[in-house]
């Protein structure tokens, strides 16, 4: 990425994974979700399931935009590969090894046997949660979950050209098909599972690649949207309102809030906020280390302040999300321009 890159994405990606650590911590404490700042405003959604969303708009945003300026199939996909996995196989590791252990003790690394470190390496093939048995806690990586969906709409941008889905008017057309099983999951609260590996649930996979394929539309019509401050106003409004709406928060997240942020994404102009990722993305490495680092905390203070964990906790995956761009993910990111 280029120090001049000129716009705010780095930025907002480092904000989106912040939030997911402030949703968090109230929830990991205590397990009282109803202390989450942003569920006690609207009642509907909380600051991870925004920041969730947002993520997948700006995926569907720079993911396409990467597809149709990659030479080729095998470019592109090793692009995504190099993005995503080796970053998600060392934090497996480090929950493995050293979380879970602090969670229980060492003996729980000591017993895994052939069979088990098979299916840990298995695990993080699929791009699924860590587990090691004999360690109680919900998740070694409850962040982790969102991951896997992610790599599959990355896979999907290339079914849809293929498909001709990507041209425009097909593309939308596709879209308004899953927004509409998306919206009829939630609506009538009935849900559907596709059995394990593939782990796909219905409400949750249409709702994530629902924001996908909506980022993907901004980059699609990108020279016929109008930015100004009128309907910038109104996408706030209409945001707001749509947020006090248990069934059409998140779809109003897709289109207002996705207008509220690509706009200011692409055309806010800042130097200090403009250089934020450009050296170094430690967003991605926040995401991935957040939830075991809080785990851990709570683990042996049960009794800290969210605030205060949520403080600490930011530090601490700030630093490993530093230390995770500059030895994994950075050296990686690198190798696809000498294997393409």
């Amino acid at each position: 990425m280029s120090p001049n890159k000129q716009n705010n994405f780095g930025f907002l990606r480092l904000l989106l994974a912040s939030l997911v650590v402030v949703s968090h911590s109230p929830e990991i404490v205590d397990g009282n979700k109803n202390r989450e700042i942003l569920t006690n405003i609207f009642g509907t959604i909380t600051f991870g399931q925004l920041a969730i969303d947002c993520f997948f708009l700006i995926s569907g945003y720079l993911i396409l935009k990467s597809f149709y300026s990659s030479s080729g199939l095998k470019s592109y996909l090793l692009k995504r590969v190099l993005r995503i996995y080796p970053a998600f196989i060392a934090a497996s590791f480090f929950c493995i090894l050293i979380v879970a252990p602090l969670l229980s003790d060492w003996a729980v690394i000591r017993q895994l046997g052939m069979k088990d470190w098979l299916f840990a390496v298995f695990k993080m093939s699929i791009l699924e949660t860590p587990y090691v048995k004999g360690v109680q806690v919900i998740s070694l990586n409850g962040s982790t979950w969102s991951i896997w969906q992610e790599f599959v709409c990355y896979l999907s941008i290339p079914a849809f050209f293929y498909l001709g889905l990507h041209k425009r008017w097909l593309y939308f057309i596709a879209l308004l098909v899953i927004v509409s099983i998306y919206l009829y999951t939630q609506i009538t609260q009935r849900n559907y599972w596709l059995p394990y590996p593939s782990r796909l649930d219905m409400h949750h996979s249409t709702r994530l690649f629902s924001a996908f394929l909506v980022g993907g539309v901004f980059h699609l019509f990108e020279e016929k949207i109008i930015w100004n401050k009128r309907f910038t106003f109104a996408a706030l409004l209409l945001l707001i309102v749509t947020l006090f709406s248990k069934n059409f928060a998140e779809l109003g997240v897709f289109v207002f809030g996705g207008y509220l942020l690509f706009h200011f994404a692409l055309n806010y102009k800042n130097k200090l906020l403009n250089n934020i990722g450009a050296e170094a993305d430690i967003s991605y490495g926040i995401y991935l280390y957040a939830w075991p680092i809080q785990i851990l905390i709570v683990q042996y203070y049960a009794k800290i302040n969210p605030h205060l964990l949520t403080l600490i906790t930011l530090v601490l995956a700030a630093t490993i999300g530093y230390f995770s761009w500059i030895l994994v993910e950075k050296p990686f990111m690198q190798m696809k321009k000498r294997i393409v």
